[in-house]
Order: C-alpha cells, then sequence, then structure tokens
C-alpha cells in the first residue's frame, strides 16, 4: 500500500507506508502513559517523566519510520539529525530522526478538526511524519493544492511537505481518531548553522 505523489520535476511531496501492525498497537496501548494534556515541546518539559516514558515506548515506531526516510530521501534524513553532534549529552532528538512531535488526541464528529493550514515553522521542504490511531471514519488528510485526497489508516504512516503544502483533516465521521504528528523546525536547523560559524 505504499503511494508515492511526486511534483513535475520527480520531487517527492507526500510518500505513504504501512508499518508494522505491533508497533501500531503499542502507540494505541501507551496513550495512556501520557498526561491529558496535548504534548509539544513545552509541555514535554513540563510533563517530564511522562512524556519521556511514552516517548521511550514507541522508540522503535519512530526508529522504523525514520529508517523508512532515510531509505526515501538520505539527504533530509542527514540534515535532520545533522544537530547531534551540537547537542548536549543529556539531549536527543525527540522522536528518531525528527524534532518535535505533537498528538493530536480526541477528533470526534461534530468536534474540533485540524483547519487547513500551512506549518511556517518547519523546515522547508521537509518531511513531517503522521500516524493516526483509533477507530474512526473520515478524517482523511487533504493536500488542497494537489487536488488529492489520502485516506491515512491506522498503521499508516504518511510522510508530507507541510511546510509547502496546505493540508488539513476532513471531518470524523465516526468514532475517535488520534495522530502523531512528527516535525523538525526551521530554528532547529537556524541554529545547527550558527554553531558551523562558531
Amino acid at each position: 500500500q505504499h503511494h508515492c505523489l511526486r511534483d513535475n520535476n520527480g520531487n517527492i511531496l507526500a510518500y505513504r507506508f504501512r508499518y508494522p501492525e505491533h508497533l501500531l498497537y503499542k502507540l494505541r496501548d501507551s496513550f495512556q502513559l501520557l498526561p491529558s494534556d496535548i504534548m509539544q515541546s513545552r509541555e514535554y518539559c513540563h510533563d517530564h517523566p511522562a512524556s519521556q516514558t511514552w516517548l521511550d515506548a514507541n522508540k522503535e515506531l519512530f526508529d522504523y519510520v525514520s529508517h523508512n526516510l532515510r531509505m526515501i530521501n538520505p539527504e533530509m534524513y542527514m540534515l535532520f539529525t545533522s544537530i547531534d553532534q551540537y547537542l548536549p549529552d543529556n539531549f536527543t532528538r525527540m522522536a528518531g530522526a525528527w524534532h518535535g512531535v505533537a498528538i493530536n488526541e480526541c477528533m470526534v464528529p461534530n468536534g474540533t478538526n485540524l483547519e487547513t493550514h500551512v506549518d511556517w515553522k518547519d523546515i522547508n521542504y521537509g518531511y513531517n511524519a503522521v500516524l493516526p490511531w483509533g477507530d474512526f471514519g473520515g478524517g482523511n488528510l487533504i493536500f488542497w493544492q494537489a487536488r488529492i485526497v489520502y485516506e491515512v489508516r491506522p498503521g499508516d504512516c504518511l510522510f508530507f511537505m507541510g511546510s509547502v503544502i496546505a493540508h488539513g483533516v476532513s471531518e470524523i465521521t465516526s468514532g475517535e481518531r488520534y495522530s502523531v504528528d512528527l516535525f523538525c523546525h526551521k530554528s532547529a536547523i537556524d541554529w545547527k548553522k550558527r554553531k558551523d560559524l562558531e
């Protein structure tokens, strides 16, 4: 069930693939380890060690997804991981190759959906990775410029250039949808470039 969306120059704008089912179950079951608030970098520090326990529980998944990134776009993988040389000893990237994690919780019918947006703070032409779980209908990812709707089901991972493609989530028609969004902000790479000049 791999699917690739390319632009007119052959660049991969989005890439969907399946990951092993046991990693989906671990992702779903580990959700209970998190505090009740959505976790992002700022909340990670506040909710540590629960946030770190959740990240550790899903390390195998993040490594699997990162390996796929490395195979699909080695240059992007190298860019994402290039900050490692300057990280202090007690710091690591949060989720495999990605620096940040956001969790979209309890998306339900007639509830709050992700409005159309562009991830302006992310690395230009860098891939986000979206991994949904739950028992839900609808909740497809819409790429507006490409005029394509991706059905991304539990067990799928979708790489896409969130800083380039306006995207949103279609209405949830039944159940509850959860998703993890892995991302890298431009500020991390800008920081690495400044360190390179020191």
